[in-house]
């Protein structure tokens, strides 16, 4: 939530920064974005997935070939997410790189100057 906050804030603020600074910035952002809210979809459809499998009747053969199914489903989504999750590490890395970071500070340090 707090980065779709700070991406909010500056995309609003776009125009009082340089135009290639702030939009470099805001792209390291979204790439941010988009592997954690992958990363959560990812979770919240396998536990769903996994209550509806918990909730299925096991005496008829339907069930058990939706359980089958789910199964699988779960399988793909489990092997998704853990492939999304090792994309973390370095997409992190890439937003926390010391230039990105020297970036942010002198962009937000020169905006301070013209407050005062």
């Amino acid at each position: 939530i707090d980065c779709k906050k700070l991406r909010y804030l500056l995309e609003f603020f776009t125009p009082l920064f340089p135009p290639e600074e702030i939009a470099y910035l805001i792209k390291q952002l979204k790439q941010l974005q988009t592997n954690l809210g992958d990363f959560n979809d990812l979770c919240v459809q396998e536990d769903y997935l996994l209550h509806v499998a918990d909730e299925l009747p096991l005496a008829d053969q339907q069930s058990r070939h939706t359980l089958m199914a789910i199964g699988g489903l779960v399988a793909i989504l489990h092997q998704e997410r853990l492939r999304v999750k090792a994309e973390f590490a370095q997409t992190f890395a890439a937003f926390t790189a010391p230039a990105n970071s020297q970036l942010f500070a002198e962009l937000f340090a020169r905006k301070r100057l013209f407050c005062k």
